[in-house]
């Protein structure tokens, strides 16, 4: 006799739709976002980094770190008061809040009487002013500090850059204006283009309370619908995965016809139950 081993037909045909949405979806890629962030937290592209601490506008309550080797007394770790002073010792109260710091550099070589080559000026804490992110990128959604006029890139890779499910065609900037009464504005980044083509038009500067959102991909929305055995497999499909793609359908088959036992048809290179 004959293969007698029934098998439902259902569940297979629902496998063989899932398997080959995931194919159809496998084949729908836009900008690689792996290639992008490897770009993204690369430490040779031009300009990047760019040192934008003396530019930081100094606040209540941030912390300040002064070094002057002629008027040790008067240097240290100050905390900006509520009043914006911090006290500088046998020189007495000094404004710092609204300063940036290369003003506070200006000022305090005046007062001390030195060049500003003999002074040393940083944030030690920036406690004042955030920046706040959602979406896909590295690490929680999460308020960071702001630590001066970064580019759009240079903060999202100062945050650890984006997570494999980020679109890099996804990412706006939202300012939302609230101290000064204002309809909030919403830039959107287009980090394909300034990867693929050096356009800066959209590499805004980022400014406090702005909110960076970075969206999903179409893959990974439909991919979070999947059921997990099929997910598995999925992201064995991506690019740059450690599994070659072709791989990946190849055990993505296996799965599916399973069932059908010793008779399932098999693709080539896959290995025989």
């Amino acid at each position: 006799m004959g293969y007698q081993r029934r098998v439902s037909c259902q569940p297979q045909a629902t496998r063989i739709i899932l398997a080959f949405l995931c194919l159809g979806l496998a084949s729908c890629n836009s900008t690689n976002p792996r290639k992008i962030d490897r770009w993204l937290m690369g430490a040779n592209r031009p300009g990047i980094p760019r040192d934008v601490s003396k530019e930081y506008v100094i606040r209540t309550p941030d912390v300040v770190e002064i070094l002057c080797e002629a008027e040790a007394e008067a240097g240290g770790s100050k905390v900006v008061g509520i009043d914006g002073a911090i006290d500088l010792g046998p020189y007495g109260k000094m404004q710092l809040d609204g300063l940036s710091v290369r003003e506070v550099y200006r000022q305090l070589a005046e007062r001390f009487e030195v060049p500003e080559e003999a002074l040393f000026v940083r944030v030690a804490e920036h406690r004042s002013q955030f920046v706040y992110v959602f979406g896909e990128v590295v690490g929680l959604q999460r308020a960071v500090p702001y630590q001066g006029p970064e580019t759009a890139v240079e903060f999202l890779k100062r945050v650890g850059g984006l997570t494999r499910h980020a679109s890099p065609e996804k990412i706006q900037v939202v300012r939302p204006h609230i101290a000064q009464g204002k309809k909030a504005e919403v830039f959107a980044i287009d980090l394909p283009a300034i990867f693929d083509e050096n356009d800066q038009a959209t590499n805004i500067i980022i400014e406090p309370l702005d909110q960076v959102y970075v969206g999903q991909t179409r893959r990974s929305v439909w991919q979070k619908c999947l059921p997990p055995w099929l997910q598995k497999c999925f992201e064995k499909t991506e690019p740059n995965h450690t599994m070659e793609p072709l791989d990946g359908l190849v055990e993505l088959a296996g799965m599916v016809f399973s069932d059908f036992g010793p008779e399932a048809p098999r693709l080539p290179g896959q290995p025989k139950p």
